[in-house]
């Protein structure tokens, strides 16, 4: 009967072998974290991915642009130079060429007005023009020889000429006996309207 068991209990251990492999391959528990706790690493770590999932992610704050404080003097700097904009940029030049003219030509009449007010009216009889002050002063002296009380008239914008006259005379009668004179004296005479200043 011994014998019987002896036989019997080979096999078991035999199957205990084979399937000794199966009962091997077992999970390491993980160790115990520092903190004494005895759930598990993994258990853990999935609570922690769960808590980032769902805590909101919180927006950085933006911090706000000093404010940049002007002071009295850059305000009233600011104030008493304005920038010329652009419509007083670009004034027409004809416009103001065209009043500048204006201004100059009314200042002439004005002028002229004023200078026929101080000087006086003068009939004289001309003589002769000349180009040359030399040859005018010539005739002038011809004309004292013969009498006569000649001068010179400077040449102006219009008449580019020094011309040799004799007498100033306002009245009509004095004006009449001097070109008369002339003429029998052999000159061609003819009366102009001078004018002198008054004293």
């Amino acid at each position: 009967f011994k014998e019987g068991k002896a036989q019997t209990a080979e096999p078991t251990h035999e199957t205990k072998r084979e399937v000794a492999p199966s009962h091997n391959v077992k999970h390491k528990a993980p160790s115990k974290p520092e903190g004494g706790s005895s759930e598990p690493f993994q258990v853990k770590k999935g609570k922690k991915l769960l808590s980032l999932i769902t805590t909101p992610i919180k927006s950085p704050k933006a911090t706000p642009k000093p404010r940049v404080r002007h002071t009295p003097k850059a305000v009233a700097r600011a104030k008493a130079s304005p920038k010329p904009t652009r419509k007083a940029r670009q004034v027409p030049k004809k416009r103001v060429k065209a009043a500048v003219r204006k201004k100059t030509s009314v200042t002439r009449k004005a002028s002229r007005s004023t200078q026929k007010r101080s000087m006086r009216t003068y009939y004289s009889a001309q003589v002769g023009a000349f180009k040359r002050l030399a040859n005018a002063k010539r005739e002038v002296r011809n004309l004292k020889r013969r009498g006569f009380q000649g001068w010179i008239k400077p040449p102006t914008k219009r008449v580019h000429f020094y011309l040799v006259l004799v007498g100033k005379e306002k009245s009509a009668a004095k004006r009449a006996s001097i070109v008369r004179r002339l003429r029998k004296a052999g000159y061609k005479t003819v009366l102009l309207k001078t004018f002198h200043e008054r004293r």
